[in-house]
C-alpha cells in the first residue's frame, strides 16, 4: 500500500481540523467499508479531529484497491484515490457546497436516531439556521388533484402566516405537491428545505436549479447524502425519503398513492414515532389511495390550517417533554 508516498505530499494538519474526518466518513460511505456501530463512528471521526493522523490508521483497513464508482472499470491504488477525492472536496468548498457528518453542529439531530444515519452530508444554504426552526415535512403526488392545490394555496399558507413559532417546510423537490410546499414557504417568507435524491451539482430533477438562488437567500437549504457530482439513480429515492421523515416534526401527506414514495415517507414518520397528517380525499380517487389506507390505520386528519396548528403544538410539546 503506498500510504507512505501520499502522507509524505499531503499534511492533515495544513487544512481544517474537520478534513480528515470527513473524508474518512465519506471513504465508509462511498467505498461501503464495514459498518460499526454509530456510537462506535462518532468515537471515529471525534479521535480524528483530536488526531488527523489517526486517519493512516484507519486508511490502512480499507482493501488494497477500491474502485473509483466515478470509472468503475479503472482499478485505482487507495493513494491516487484519496488524493483526487481530496482534490474534488477542496474544488466543490470553493464552488459553495458545505460537508459535514455526525456530531457537528449542522449535522441534523434528527438523522442520528435513524437506523441508517447518512455518514456525511453535503448541503447548500444555511442549514444551521433551518435547523433551528421548527420543520413540518410535507410530501405528496407527482400529479395531484387541482383541489388539493387549491387547499395548500390558502390553509398551508394561512398556517405559515400565523404568529407564534417560526415554521419551516421540508420536501423533496418533486414536482406537484413538494414544489407546491417549498413554492408556498418562498411566498410567506419562510425557509424550506428540499433534500434531493442526487449530488447538488447534478440536482434532480433538473428544474430545481432555477429554485436554488431563491431558496438560499430565502433562508432555506437544499441537502443530499451524496457526493455533489453524484447522478440520480432509482435506488436513491426510497433512502432519501427517511431524511424527509427525519427533518420534520410531523409529515403531512396530500395526495398518496398506495405504491409511492410518499407513502414510504409515510411509513418512516411512524417508524420514529412521529405524526402522520392527512388530508381528507375521496375514496375513488386513485390518486389518494394511499392517504386514504393511511386515514383507515389511524393517521390524523386535516380539515384546516386551525388543525395543523393545534396538532402541531401538541407535538412540540411532547417533542419538549421528551428532550428534556
Amino acid at each position: 500500500m503506498q500510504t507512505k508516498n501520499i502522507s509524505s505530499k499531503f499534511c492533515f494538519s495544513k487544512h481544517p481540523q474537520t478534513l480528515a474526518p470527513l473524508m474518512w466518513a465519506f471513504f465508509r460511505r462511498q467505498y461501503q467499508v464495514p459498518k460499526i456501530c454509530f456510537d462506535d463512528y462518532l468515537f471515529e471521526l471525534k479521535s480524528l479531529e483530536q488526531d488527523p493522523d489517526l486517519f493512516w490508521f484507519l486508511f490502512k483497513s480499507l482493501p488494497e484497491s477500491l474502485t473509483d464508482r466515478s470509472q468503475s472499470t479503472t482499478s485505482k491504488s487507495n493513494s491516487d484515490i484519496l488524493s483526487e477525492w481530496v482534490d474534488k472536496f477542496q474544488k466543490r468548498t470553493e464552488e459553495g457546497f458545505h460537508f459535514t457528518y455526525p456530531g457537528q453542529d449542522d449535522y441534523p439531530l434528527g438523522f442520528q436516531v435513524l437506523e441508517d444515519p447518512p455518514l456525511f452530508i453535503s448541503y447548500q444554504g444555511d442549514l444551521r439556521s433551518c435547523l433551528k426552526s421548527n420543520t413540518l415535512a410535507v410530501v405528496g403526488s407527482r400529479n395531484p388533484n387541482p383541489l388539493s392545490l387549491q387547499w395548500m394555496e390558502v390553509e398551508l399558507s394561512r398556517f405559515l402566516s400565523q404568529p407564534g413559532p417560526n415554521w419551516a417546510l421540508v420536501s423533496g423537490g418533486a414536482r406537484g405537491i413538494d414544489q407546491k410546499a417549498h413554492a408556498l414557504a418562498l411566498q410567506e417568507s419562510k425557509p424550506t428545505l428540499v433534500v434531493v435524491p442526487s449530488g447538488l451539482a447534478r440536482i434532480y430533477p433538473p428544474n430545481l436549479s432555477d429554485w436554488v438562488d431563491p431558496i438560499v437567500k430565502g433562508g432555506g437549504c437544499l441537502l443530499s447524502e451524496h457526493f455533489p457530482l453524484e447522478s440520480v439513480r432509482k435506488h436513491f429515492f426510497c433512502p432519501r425519503n427517511r431524511l424527509i421523515a427525519a427533518l420534520g416534526v410531523a409529515t403531512l401527506i396530500v395526495d398518496a398513492r398506495l405504491r409511492s414514495g410518499t407513502m414510504t415517507t409515510a411509513r418512516h414518520t411512524m417508524n420514529l414515532g412521529k405524526s402522520v397528517y392527512v388530508l381528507p380525499v375521496h375514496p375513488q380517487d386513485p390518486r389518494s389511495s394511499g392517504s386514504l389506507e393511511l386515514l383507515f390505520e389511524g393517521a390524523t386528519m386535516v380539515r384546516n390550517a386551525e388543525d395543523l396548528i393545534m396538532y402541531l403544538a401538541s407535538d412540540l410539546q411532547t417533542q419538549a417533554t421528551f428532550s428534556v
